[in-house]
């Protein structure tokens, strides 16, 4: 079984953090941006941007570090073209226990966006 959000704002805001996160105060920043770990969900893509998405030491923990060999990041970034953004998630299987992040927009945009435009991400 897998479970996740896909959200057009900053992932862990109220609504779709709702989904992958648990907290009981939603001003207390650091157990948002925290405790999806412990939640374990296979999907989180949305905005990674203000203050409602992992820190990014996390981040990088998913990149190279504790993370990397259960988690897959998917950044946007001026250097990756749209038709390549995804490469490689053909081989990622959630009955194996790969999970996936996306940061889409926000910091990771030139526009630096916190909610993605109704016509696409910049």
């Amino acid at each position: 079984k897998a479970g996740g959000v896909v959200s057009s704002v900053p992932m862990f805001h109220a609504t779709p953090g709702a989904f992958v996160i648990h907290s009981n105060n939603r001003s207390n920043r650091d157990q948002l941006r925290t405790s999806w770990k412990s939640t374990n969900p296979t999907l989180i893509s949305g905005v990674c941007g203000g203050r409602y998405y992992p820190y990014e030491e996390d981040l990088e923990a998913i990149r190279s570090g504790y993370l990397s060999s259960q988690w897959t990041l998917f950044e946007q970034n001026n250097m990756t073209m749209a038709a390549d953004f995804y490469n490689g998630i053909e081989d990622l299987d959630p009955d194996n226990g790969d999970k996936v992040l996306v940061c889409l927009g926000g910091d990771f945009s030139p526009s630096g966006e916190d909610n993605m435009p109704y016509r696409g991400v910049d």
